[in-house]
């Protein structure tokens, strides 16, 4: 009679059983992150600790145990939209001279802007109380100069009225105006940014801007 063959047994790793918390740790770090994205697209641009650990199906001390607090919450979010609008952000343009690089810029950053909308508008309510979020909104405005900076001749961006113009037809704050407190719909709002950027573009030939 043939002997039974022995059973070999897989002892579990040590390693085993910190992955796994380590993997339950990430997931539900995620569905923090995810949670909190949701709700602010949904409307609540403040949400709660309490909220954000319904709305992800964890207790309100996971939120904590997983975010030193609500500011650190905020910083991963925006870090999470900012990596949603990187491809349009860095897209070459394909314009070949300024004028149409500056209303390439234009026409992409109202879709830039219209991801970032509900996030910034929830940023605000809260940078005058946090150093990380005003230093991230500090970032935020230093990267819309410097952008389109680097396509304006020298000539225009010595002329100080005219760049700032330019700056601020194209900035969020312009977008959020014309969204927000103009009330008007995406392409409503996009029609006024080039008929803006066209006018502000005129005035170098105008003015006989050696551009």
């Amino acid at each position: 009679m043939a002997k039974p063959r022995s059973i070999k047994r897989i002892t579990p790793s040590a390693d085993a059983a910190p992955d796994g918390r380590r993997e339950r740790s990430k997931a539900s770090r995620a569905a923090i992150i995810d949670a909190m994205v949701e709700l602010i697209q949904n409307g609540n641009l403040s949400p709660t600790a309490d909220q954000v650990a319904v709305f992800a199906g964890v207790g309100q001390r996971t939120v904590f145990r997983q975010f030193g607090d609500m500011e650190e919450i905020y910083r991963e979010v925006s870090e999470r939209v900012e990596d949603r609008v990187m491809p349009i952000l860095i897209r070459p343009l394909e314009a070949t001279d300024w004028q149409g690089r500056v209303r390439e810029i234009a026409d992409r950053r109202w879709k830039i802007y219209e991801e970032l909308l509900p996030f910034r508008a929830a940023a605000d309510l809260r940078r005058f109380n946090s150093d990380v979020l005003m230093k991230d909104y500090r970032r935020q405005l230093k990267l819309e100069w410097t952008t389109l900076a680097a396509i304006l001749p020298d000539a225009v961006k010595a002329d100080q009225p005219l760049a700032i113009a330019l700056h601020l037809a194209l900035s969020f704050h312009c977008w959020r105006r014309l969204r927000e407190d103009e009330d008007l719909d995406r392409d409503a709002a996009r029609a006024v940014i080039m008929r803006m950027v066209d006018a502000v573009l005129c005035t170098v030939d105008a003015a006989g801007i050696d551009a």
